[in-house]
């Protein structure tokens, strides 16, 4: 009896609080990756909303957690097929764009054929020279300009659109983060591919129910957050915000005259949290000039709300131009370090008036503990992200940036059902 096949796979997340490396096993016949190591460092000041702000330190930090997976690991990172590298930034954004076709059989019943020229129609973006495509998911079909449908197969129209979400960034931003981790000596660059963090944690956490019905998703990090929107199995919009939970220490920094370590504390630990549950009324601290001071717990709480009430203004203003967020029966999803907050999911609900609950990464195995949190989200994401890659023999010889566009170029010519079924694999 034959041994089966074990398949290394590689992801790392960047953040603005930690930087993170998990090695995992895959087999070809199963769908769910071991996490065999792991490395973990805090980031300290070397990316910042989702930016690298200290290329050397930065090296050097992402060098230290990749050798405590390695050796975790067994020294098994040399092996990694695919080292996925989460990218985000305010300069990630989306649009949708369409691809036509005309149906050419005398009935008008729409064949593969058809729905594979569209899909190929739809891949032709032009962007500018500083832009590159991250990733692109089938969002719908338009049957004749006017009927919304999710698989088109055995309809009956003249005219078939196909609508893409197109994921793209700054080209001189994702090329320094697939540059560091090659300077680390991770692994060439022909293994190393940009993974849009957003997509990532959703594949993490989203159920396949969720992305049918509807669903908004929200991973808020210390310094971005990432969105997307998900219809009919479809994705139809994305992107990211320069702002993360990180700003709700630095504006109760600021506006209460403390520390910003001191109110990080307050959050992270849970003390406003406890305290408002107890029906305190203020908080004794020292402020910046050594000086115990009381404050009502109340300040705390309204600046706390003012900032998060704006997080998701923006996101809900956003995607309410793509979609009615009426038509999300599922209603929201959120994860990342700032869903740990509990007030954060109150304020979702209040903001977008619909329910919402907290994501947590599960079918996380292996040895390595202490994944099922919201802030391992997008790197346990990320892990399975390559897993589905490797086993829809989407890993091509075009370098880091063609490989997240062939998901376009399914290999029996079925393209827009390649693109389905990949975002489809990426499910819990």
């Amino acid at each position: 009896m034959f041994a089966k096949r074990k398949t290394i796979v590689t992801a790392i997340e960047l953040g603005t609080s930690k930087i993170c490396v998990l090695i995992g096993e895959c087999q070809d016949d199963e769908d769910n990756v071991i996490v065999i190591g792991r490395g973990e460092v805090d980031s300290n000041g070397a990316v910042v909303k989702g930016e690298i702000i200290d290329m050397d330190k930065a090296v050097e930090l992402l060098s230290d957690a990749v050798d405590q997976a390695d050796e975790l690991s067994g020294k098994r990172l040399s092996e990694s097929k695919f080292i996925g590298v989460g990218v985000t930034s305010s300069g990630i954004t989306s649009f949708q764009n369409v691809g036509s076709a005309i149906v050419r059989s005398p009935d008008g019943i729409i064949s593969e054929d058809d729905i594979a020229e569209a899909g190929k129609n739809s891949k032709l973006v032009h962007l500018p020279y500083d832009r590159v495509k991250i990733e692109t998911f089938s969002s719908y079909f338009l049957l004749a300009g006017q009927r919304r449908v999710s698989d088109p197969i055995g309809q009956i129209s003249r005219k078939l659109d196909a609508y893409v979400n197109v994921i793209h960034g700054d080209f001189d931003r994702i090329s320094l983060f697939t540059k560091l981790v090659t300077d680390c000596g991770v692994g060439d660059e022909e293994l190393v591919f940009p993974v849009f963090t957003g997509i990532a944690a959703a594949q993490s956490i989203l159920t396949d129910e969720e992305k049918n019905n509807g669903v908004i998703f929200i991973d808020m990090g210390a310094g971005t957050s990432e969105y997307l929107v998900v219809h009919n199995g479809g994705v139809m919009s994305s992107g990211v915000i320069p702002v993360g939970f990180e700003h709700v220490a630095n504006d109760l920094s600021l506006i209460l005259n403390l520390h910003i370590d001191n109110c990080r504390k307050l959050i992270v630990d849970g003390t406003i949290t406890a305290l408002s549950a107890q029906g305190r009324g203020f908080i004794e601290q020292k402020n910046f000039n050594s000086r115990n001071v009381k404050i009502p717990l109340l300040s705390f709480e309204k600046i706390i709300e003012e900032r998060l009430r704006e997080i998701f203004e923006i996101i809900k203003s956003r995607v309410a131009k793509e979609i009615s967020l009426r038509d999300l029966a599922s209603g929201g999803v959120l994860t990342g370090g700032g869903a740990m907050f509990p007030r954060t999911a109150d304020i979702f609900r209040s903001v977008f008036e619909c329910p919402v609950r907290v994501g947590k990464p599960f079918d996380a195995s292996g040895a390595i503990t202490d994944l099922e949190s919201p802030r391992c989200s997008a790197v346990w994401g990320i892990l399975k992200y390559g897993n589905i890659y490797l086993k829809s023999g989407r890993i091509e010889s075009g370098g880091i940036i063609d490989a997240a566009s062939s998901l376009l170029d399914n290999a029996a010519g079925n393209i827009m059902h390649g693109i389905r079924n990949v975002w489809n694999s990426l499910k819990v």
